[in-house]
Parts: C-alpha cells; structure tokens; sequence
C-alpha cells in the first residue's frame, strides 16, 4: 500500500516593506522623518514636546493641521536647527507661486541693474549666476562658465551637482552635495505644489547618490556660510583653489538667488 507524501514545508511568508518614495516636503513627512532620526517613540516624542501621543500620530498621519504654538513645542523638543524650524514653519504656511522660467528671466532682462551687476563681477574675474528657487540656471558670466563647464547645457545646478563633472571639480563634493540637497529641500517645501518642483525631483530622483540624501537626511540649508571654503579643480590645469561661495536672496518682485564665488587671492583666479 503507497505511503502518502510527507506533508511539504511552507516556506516562511516574507513580509514585503514598499520602497522609500522620493516626496515633495511635507509637514507630517518631516515630522515623522525628525522624530525617526532621534530614534524617539511616539510616547518618548510626546514626553519631550509635552504634546499628547494621539495628537502627535495624527499630525504625523496628517489627519490634524498643527498651530503655530504647537509645531514651536515641536521645535523645542527635539532641538531643531535655525533652518529646520523656519522650514518647519513654511510648511506649515501656504505654498507659494513659483514663476516659470521665462518669467524670471523676462524679469531679469526687464531689470539692467541686476544683469549689469553680473556683468562687473565677470569683468573682475568673479564667476556669478543667477538661479531661480529650484535651482534653474537664470543667467551666469563668463567666470562661472569657464569654472563649471557645461553647467548652461544642463540648466539646474542640483542636476549638474550629480552628474560626475561635479565630482571631478570638487574634491569635497559629499560636502557639497548635502548643501545641495538641504538647499532643495528648503525650495521645494515653500513652492511644494509646483509642477516644476515635482518634474525636478523625478529627475533627479534617477541619481542613487542624490535618493540616499533625500532620504535618509533632514538637513535643511538656506545659506552657506562664507566662512566655509569650497576646495575648486581647475578642469584645465587640474589645480586645486580655495573657493568662498557668497549667496543672496534677490526678493523685489521675484524671488531670485545670486551665487558669486570669490578664490582665494593666494590661489589665483578660475581663468
């Protein structure tokens, strides 16, 4: 008589985690995404913010709009940085309008001060640019041209930033690209629900180097500090230069960004 077949083993059920999603910056996102990073549960998270555990899962769930008063405890409790909070805060605000980029650069040929301002700095050998919130390329001089070459060409600095020229022009470019990111996410969370914000994030979402940052960090940047030197290869001589990188928010009529790096006078000029 057949003896039946030995029952077969199951193999264990596997439970399917769903890939991180690159996402516009939102405020129950970021919350969540800080109190992650400080390893906190939601009872640890309420006891430092003094915020009750439930309101807390619901403003992370965003099924409650948090109050000025109540993000502050936020702030407070987990020790956010100057430029975490103020991001903070913007997402609690309203999202702006972001121009498109014809508008801005009508703009800037409507307004000589501005492109003649670009024109003396080239003439002193200062590279300079002028990019829109996203980080659009809006105008740049000869300097800038010669010290990134082809960044016209690609037309966003952030893209450019991960593609590998950048990595050959700066030895320090890990440094660098966290400011660019941190600098991104800042402009995506006050124009979150431009379509040119979520265009930008898709491309660059295709660098593995550039999803790692997005992902795992919460730094958020507005300015570099000038005090900061950029370490800059000369992509004909292969020399290396000591770079200070100013910036200034241009806010008149439309928000603008000019970038203007200054080397080094023991190091010489980007020509």
């Amino acid at each position: 008589m057949r003896q039946p077949d030995p029952p077969r083993r199951r193999k264990p059920h596997r439970i399917k985690r769903s890939k991180p999603v690159l996402s516009i910056p939102e405020l129950p996102l970021f919350l969540g995404q800080l109190r992650d990073e400080r390893e906190l549960t939601r009872r640890v998270a309420s006891e430092t913010t003094t915020i009750s555990e439930p309101y807390l899962i619901q403003l992370e769930n965003g099924k409650r709009h948090s109050k000025p008063e109540t993000l502050d405890l936020i702030v407070a409790g987990y020790g956010l940085t100057t430029a975490q909070a103020r991001h903070a805060h913007e997402l609690l605000a309203a999202p702006l309008p972001l121009r498109d980029i014809a508008s801005y650069r009508r703009y800037l040929e409507e307004t000589p001060a501005l492109t003649d301002h670009l024109t003396d700095l080239g003439e002193q050998h200062v590279p300079a640019m002028y990019l829109d919130p996203l980080s659009n390329v809006l105008a740049v001089n000869k300097p800038m041209t010669l010290a990134l070459p082809g960044l016209e060409d690609v037309g966003n600095l952030a893209i450019y930033w991960f593609r590998p020229i950048a990595q050959q022009l700066f030895p320090d470019w890990p440094t660098q690209a966290d400011y660019i990111v941190g600098r991104l996410k800042a402009g995506m969370g006050r124009y979150r629900t431009a379509l040119q914000a979520r265009r930008l994030l898709r491309s660059l979402g295709k660098s593995p180097e550039f999803a790692t940052r997005w992902l795992s960090s919460t730094r958020i940047a507005y300015n570099w500090e000038t005090s900061d030197h950029i370490r800059w290869r000369n992509p004909n001589t292969g020399e290396e230069k000591l770079v200070s990188v100013h910036r200034a928010e241009i806010s008149e009529k439309a928000v603008m960004i000019m970038y203007s790096a200054y080397v080094n006078r023991h190091t010489g000029g980007p020509g």
